[in-house]
Protein backbone atom coordinates (compact mmCIF):
# COMPACT_ATOMS: atom_id res chain seq x y z
CA UNK A 1 0.00 0.00 0.00
CA UNK A 2 0.56 3.86 -0.37
CA UNK A 3 3.20 4.87 2.45
CA UNK A 4 4.23 1.62 3.64
CA UNK A 5 7.45 -0.47 3.14
CA UNK A 6 7.85 -4.05 1.96
CA UNK A 7 9.91 -6.83 3.31
CA UNK A 8 13.34 -6.53 1.83
CA UNK A 9 14.01 -8.40 -1.51
CA UNK A 10 17.79 -9.33 -1.64
CA UNK A 11 19.72 -9.58 -4.82
CA UNK A 12 23.15 -11.39 -5.45
CA UNK A 13 25.97 -9.79 -7.27
CA UNK A 14 28.52 -12.13 -8.24
CA UNK A 15 32.02 -11.18 -9.90
CA UNK A 16 32.25 -14.04 -12.52
CA UNK A 17 35.50 -12.69 -13.97
CA UNK A 18 38.64 -14.08 -13.33
CA UNK A 19 40.59 -11.90 -11.31
CA UNK A 20 39.08 -9.36 -8.40
CA UNK A 21 36.93 -6.39 -9.61
CA UNK A 22 37.39 -2.92 -8.42
CA UNK A 23 35.59 -0.59 -6.31
CA UNK A 24 31.58 -1.48 -6.37
CA UNK A 25 29.25 1.40 -7.54
CA UNK A 26 25.52 1.37 -7.15
CA UNK A 27 23.13 3.14 -8.48
CA UNK A 28 19.21 3.33 -9.86
CA UNK A 29 17.42 3.73 -13.24
CA UNK A 30 13.81 4.13 -14.54
CA UNK A 31 11.57 6.24 -13.73
CA UNK A 32 10.15 5.49 -10.43
CA UNK A 33 13.70 5.18 -8.70
CA UNK A 34 12.24 7.01 -5.45
CA UNK A 35 9.89 3.81 -4.90
CA UNK A 36 12.69 1.28 -4.11
CA UNK A 37 14.96 2.21 -1.46
CA UNK A 38 18.90 0.32 -0.23
CA UNK A 39 18.64 -1.14 3.12
CA UNK A 40 21.54 -1.21 5.24
CA UNK A 41 21.08 -5.08 5.83
CA UNK A 42 22.96 -6.16 2.95
CA UNK A 43 26.75 -7.34 2.30
CA UNK A 44 27.47 -5.43 -0.49
CA UNK A 45 30.42 -2.27 0.40
CA UNK A 46 30.14 0.14 -2.21
CA UNK A 47 32.89 2.63 -3.31
CA UNK A 48 35.02 1.56 -0.77
CA UNK A 49 36.00 -2.24 -2.03
CA UNK A 50 35.69 -4.97 -4.88
CA UNK A 51 34.77 -8.35 -5.00
CA UNK A 52 37.50 -11.25 -5.45
CA UNK A 53 37.55 -13.47 -8.49
CA UNK A 54 33.99 -15.75 -7.69
CA UNK A 55 33.09 -13.90 -4.53
CA UNK A 56 29.37 -12.62 -4.05
CA UNK A 57 27.36 -10.20 -2.01
CA UNK A 58 24.35 -9.25 -1.78
CA UNK A 59 22.23 -5.93 -1.73
CA UNK A 60 18.49 -5.02 -0.13
CA UNK A 61 16.17 -3.03 -1.42
CA UNK A 62 12.70 -1.70 0.26
CA UNK A 63 9.51 -1.10 -1.80
CA UNK A 64 8.33 2.15 -0.58
CA UNK A 65 6.16 3.84 -2.93
CA UNK A 66 4.97 7.25 -1.87
CA UNK A 67 1.63 7.10 -4.99
CA UNK A 68 -0.41 4.66 -6.45
CA UNK A 69 -0.32 2.64 -9.72
CA UNK A 70 2.55 0.60 -11.12
CA UNK A 71 6.26 1.33 -10.38
CA UNK A 72 9.34 0.05 -12.26
CA UNK A 73 13.05 0.95 -11.72
CA UNK A 74 16.32 -0.98 -12.22
CA UNK A 75 19.33 -1.59 -9.58
CA UNK A 76 22.88 -0.96 -11.12
CA UNK A 77 25.75 -2.66 -10.02
CA UNK A 78 29.18 -1.52 -11.34
CA UNK A 79 33.11 -1.95 -11.11
CA UNK A 80 34.96 0.20 -13.07
CA UNK A 81 36.74 -1.42 -15.94
CA UNK A 82 35.13 -5.06 -14.83
CA UNK A 83 31.60 -4.93 -15.90
CA UNK A 84 27.84 -3.99 -15.07
CA UNK A 85 24.99 -5.55 -13.74
CA UNK A 86 21.62 -4.74 -14.08
CA UNK A 87 18.39 -6.26 -12.19
CA UNK A 88 14.69 -4.92 -13.19
CA UNK A 89 12.79 -4.28 -10.29
CA UNK A 90 8.72 -3.41 -10.10
CA UNK A 91 6.08 -3.05 -7.44
CA UNK A 92 2.40 -2.11 -7.61
CA UNK A 93 1.16 0.60 -5.18
CA UNK A 94 -2.32 -0.29 -3.93
CA UNK A 95 -4.10 2.72 -1.72
CA UNK A 96 -3.62 3.50 1.62
CA UNK A 97 -5.08 0.76 4.20
CA UNK A 98 -8.29 2.52 5.61
CA UNK A 99 -9.33 -0.03 8.42
CA UNK A 100 -7.49 -2.60 10.91
CA UNK A 101 -9.80 -4.72 12.50
CA UNK A 102 -8.17 -7.39 15.44
CA UNK A 103 -9.54 -11.06 16.56
CA UNK A 104 -8.42 -12.78 19.19
CA UNK A 105 -5.04 -14.08 17.41
CA UNK A 106 -5.94 -12.59 13.81
CA UNK A 107 -5.73 -9.05 12.51
CA UNK A 108 -7.05 -7.70 8.98
CA UNK A 109 -7.14 -4.48 6.85
CA UNK A 110 -8.37 -3.39 4.13
CA UNK A 111 -7.58 0.00 2.13
CA UNK A 112 -11.26 0.25 0.73
CA UNK A 113 -10.73 -2.78 -2.16
CA UNK A 114 -9.16 -5.33 -1.26
CA UNK A 115 -8.14 -6.70 2.14
CA UNK A 116 -5.56 -8.68 3.82
CA UNK A 117 -5.47 -11.08 7.25
CA UNK A 118 -2.34 -12.49 9.02
CA UNK A 119 -1.84 -14.26 12.48
CA UNK A 120 -3.97 -17.62 13.44
CA UNK A 121 -5.94 -18.85 11.29
CA UNK A 122 -6.50 -21.99 12.91
CA UNK A 123 -10.44 -21.95 11.60
CA UNK A 124 -9.53 -20.38 8.78
CA UNK A 125 -10.45 -16.71 9.71
CA UNK A 126 -7.87 -15.59 7.53
CA UNK A 127 -9.71 -16.48 4.36
CA UNK A 128 -7.06 -17.39 2.10
CA UNK A 129 -8.16 -21.06 1.39
CA UNK A 130 -5.82 -23.03 3.72
CA UNK A 131 -5.74 -23.30 7.65
CA UNK A 132 -2.62 -22.34 7.72
CA UNK A 133 -1.21 -19.39 9.64
CA UNK A 134 0.19 -16.44 8.45
CA UNK A 135 3.28 -14.05 10.16
CA UNK A 136 2.92 -11.38 7.17
CA UNK A 137 -0.24 -9.68 5.66
CA UNK A 138 -2.18 -12.32 3.44
CA UNK A 139 -4.42 -11.17 0.57
CA UNK A 140 -8.10 -12.62 0.74
CA UNK A 141 -9.42 -13.86 -2.44
CA UNK A 142 -13.07 -13.83 -3.88
CA UNK A 143 -13.99 -10.01 -2.72
CA UNK A 144 -14.74 -7.01 -4.31
CA UNK A 145 -14.51 -3.25 -3.32
CA UNK A 146 -14.06 -4.17 0.03
CA UNK A 147 -15.35 -1.24 2.23
CA UNK A 148 -15.78 -2.60 5.73
CA UNK A 149 -13.43 -5.76 7.20
CA UNK A 150 -14.75 -6.68 10.37
CA UNK A 151 -13.66 -9.78 13.47
CA UNK A 152 -14.71 -11.45 15.78
CA UNK A 153 -12.81 -13.45 18.24
CA UNK A 154 -12.13 -16.55 15.14
CA UNK A 155 -14.46 -15.67 12.62
CA UNK A 156 -14.15 -12.61 9.68
CA UNK A 157 -16.70 -10.40 7.50
CA UNK A 158 -16.70 -8.08 5.28
CA UNK A 159 -18.89 -5.31 3.88
CA UNK A 160 -18.62 -5.03 -0.02
CA UNK A 161 -19.68 -1.81 -1.91
CA UNK A 162 -23.07 -3.32 -3.39
CA UNK A 163 -24.06 -3.95 0.23
CA UNK A 164 -23.04 -7.73 0.28
CA UNK A 165 -21.61 -9.52 3.20
CA UNK A 166 -19.01 -12.13 3.04
CA UNK A 167 -17.57 -14.40 6.29
CA UNK A 168 -15.20 -17.04 6.81
CA UNK A 169 -13.57 -19.12 9.61
CA UNK A 170 -15.82 -20.15 13.04
CA UNK A 171 -18.77 -20.99 12.29
CA UNK A 172 -19.49 -24.14 15.01
CA UNK A 173 -22.90 -21.76 16.50
CA UNK A 174 -23.22 -20.48 13.02
CA UNK A 175 -22.04 -17.40 13.10
CA UNK A 176 -20.96 -16.91 9.19
CA UNK A 177 -24.63 -16.77 8.95
CA UNK A 178 -24.45 -19.05 5.84
CA UNK A 179 -27.31 -21.54 7.21
CA UNK A 180 -24.91 -24.15 8.20
CA UNK A 181 -22.40 -24.38 11.21
CA UNK A 182 -19.05 -25.59 8.73
CA UNK A 183 -16.11 -23.52 9.39
CA UNK A 184 -14.99 -21.84 5.57
CA UNK A 185 -11.75 -20.71 4.86
CA UNK A 186 -13.06 -18.83 2.64
CA UNK A 187 -15.09 -15.55 1.80
CA UNK A 188 -18.66 -16.98 2.17
CA UNK A 189 -21.33 -14.93 1.24
CA UNK A 190 -24.95 -14.22 3.58
CA UNK A 191 -27.39 -15.22 1.45
CA UNK A 192 -30.39 -13.08 1.79
CA UNK A 193 -28.38 -9.92 3.63
CA UNK A 194 -28.46 -6.70 0.77
CA UNK A 195 -27.19 -2.86 1.53
CA UNK A 196 -25.59 -3.64 4.49
CA UNK A 197 -24.46 -0.01 5.41
CA UNK A 198 -22.48 -1.62 8.62
CA UNK A 199 -21.00 -4.65 10.51
CA UNK A 200 -20.61 -5.26 14.22
CA UNK A 201 -18.74 -9.24 15.39
CA UNK A 202 -18.31 -10.36 18.63
CA UNK A 203 -17.13 -13.56 19.74
CA UNK A 204 -19.73 -16.09 18.27
CA UNK A 205 -22.25 -13.84 16.81
CA UNK A 206 -22.49 -11.31 14.04
CA UNK A 207 -24.55 -8.63 13.33
CA UNK A 208 -25.45 -6.09 10.46
CA UNK A 209 -26.99 -2.73 9.99
CA UNK A 210 -28.87 -2.20 6.76
CA UNK A 211 -29.70 1.15 5.41
CA UNK A 212 -33.64 1.28 6.38
CA UNK A 213 -32.60 1.03 9.74
CA UNK A 214 -33.02 -2.33 10.97
CA UNK A 215 -30.75 -4.82 12.08
CA UNK A 216 -30.33 -8.37 11.78
CA UNK A 217 -27.64 -10.87 13.87
CA UNK A 218 -27.29 -14.30 13.73
CA UNK A 219 -24.92 -17.05 15.58
CA UNK A 220 -24.74 -17.90 19.37
CA UNK A 221 -28.15 -16.25 21.12
CA UNK A 222 -27.36 -18.45 24.74
CA UNK A 223 -27.64 -15.27 26.34
CA UNK A 224 -29.94 -13.24 24.27
CA UNK A 225 -27.63 -11.42 22.00
CA UNK A 226 -29.40 -11.92 18.65
CA UNK A 227 -31.86 -9.99 20.31
CA UNK A 228 -35.17 -11.88 18.75
CA UNK A 229 -36.70 -12.93 21.82
CA UNK A 230 -35.35 -16.41 22.57
CA UNK A 231 -31.98 -17.96 23.03
CA UNK A 232 -32.19 -20.42 20.26
CA UNK A 233 -29.08 -20.16 17.94
CA UNK A 234 -29.44 -18.48 14.47
CA UNK A 235 -27.40 -20.20 11.58
CA UNK A 236 -28.87 -17.31 9.04
CA UNK A 237 -29.69 -13.48 9.39
CA UNK A 238 -32.60 -13.02 12.09
CA UNK A 239 -34.20 -10.00 12.21
CA UNK A 240 -33.48 -8.03 15.79
CA UNK A 241 -37.23 -7.50 17.51
CA UNK A 242 -38.95 -4.43 17.39
CA UNK A 243 -35.84 -2.14 16.33
CA UNK A 244 -36.00 0.42 13.45
CA UNK A 245 -34.19 3.84 12.72
CA UNK A 246 -31.05 2.71 14.04
CA UNK A 247 -27.72 4.67 12.89
CA UNK A 248 -25.18 2.65 14.63
CA UNK A 249 -24.29 -0.69 16.21
CA UNK A 250 -21.91 -2.36 18.07
CA UNK A 251 -21.47 -5.76 19.71
CA UNK A 252 -18.81 -7.56 21.47
CA UNK A 253 -18.70 -10.67 24.23
CA UNK A 254 -18.47 -10.71 27.73
CA UNK A 255 -17.30 -14.29 28.18
CA UNK A 256 -15.55 -15.79 25.38
CA UNK A 257 -15.59 -19.38 25.80
CA UNK A 258 -18.56 -19.42 26.98
CA UNK A 259 -20.20 -17.89 23.67
CA UNK A 260 -21.95 -14.78 26.41
CA UNK A 261 -22.13 -11.67 24.25
CA UNK A 262 -23.92 -8.57 23.44
CA UNK A 263 -25.07 -6.03 21.29
CA UNK A 264 -25.75 -2.68 21.81
CA UNK A 265 -27.95 -0.25 19.08
CA UNK A 266 -27.83 3.86 18.98
CA UNK A 267 -30.69 5.27 16.92
CA UNK A 268 -31.51 8.12 15.02
CA UNK A 269 -32.99 10.05 18.01
CA UNK A 270 -29.88 10.06 19.89
CA UNK A 271 -31.45 6.57 22.06
CA UNK A 272 -29.02 3.63 23.06
CA UNK A 273 -30.53 0.00 23.20
CA UNK A 274 -28.84 -2.80 24.25
CA UNK A 275 -29.78 -7.13 24.39
CA UNK A 276 -27.83 -9.90 25.35
CA UNK A 277 -25.75 -10.61 28.26
CA UNK A 278 -25.40 -7.82 30.99
CA UNK A 279 -27.37 -5.26 33.47
CA UNK A 280 -27.00 -2.33 30.45
CA UNK A 281 -27.81 -0.25 33.22
CA UNK A 282 -30.93 -1.38 33.67
CA UNK A 283 -32.70 -3.69 36.42
CA UNK A 284 -29.44 -6.37 37.08
CA UNK A 285 -31.36 -9.40 35.21
CA UNK A 286 -28.18 -10.71 33.67
CA UNK A 287 -29.94 -11.62 30.13
CA UNK A 288 -31.87 -9.42 27.72
CA UNK A 289 -33.29 -11.42 24.59
CA UNK A 290 -35.02 -8.45 23.27
CA UNK A 291 -33.71 -5.02 22.51
CA UNK A 292 -33.73 -2.57 25.98
CA UNK A 293 -33.46 0.60 26.40
CA UNK A 294 -30.78 2.26 28.40
CA UNK A 295 -31.85 4.70 31.05
CA UNK A 296 -30.03 8.07 30.86
CA UNK A 297 -29.03 8.66 27.41
CA UNK A 298 -30.08 11.45 25.20
CA UNK A 299 -28.52 12.88 22.03
CA UNK A 300 -26.01 10.38 21.69
CA UNK A 301 -23.78 10.45 18.80
CA UNK A 302 -21.76 7.23 19.23
CA UNK A 303 -21.48 3.96 21.12
CA UNK A 304 -18.61 1.87 21.46
CA UNK A 305 -18.49 -1.72 23.10
CA UNK A 306 -15.57 -3.40 24.90
CA UNK A 307 -15.46 -7.00 26.42
CA UNK A 308 -17.08 -5.88 29.58
CA UNK A 309 -18.28 -2.41 29.21
CA UNK A 310 -20.04 -0.01 27.27
CA UNK A 311 -19.67 4.07 26.03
Amino acid sequence: PVGSQSAAKTFLVTNMGPVASSVLHMEYGGADTAAFLTTETGTCVFESVGLLAGESCTVDIHFRPATEGAKSGALIVSADGSGVATATMTGTALPAVTQVATGVAHTCATNGSMAWCWGDNSTGQLGDGTFSSRLSPTTVPGLATVVEIATGSWHTCARQADGGVLCWGANDLGQLGDGSTTSRAVPTPVPGLTLVMQLALASTHSCALRVDGTVFCWGSNVVGQLGDGSTTNRAVPTPVSDLTEVVEITADYTEAVSGFGYTCARRSNGTVLCWGHGAFGVAMSAIHDIPTLVPGLADIVGIRGGGQHIC
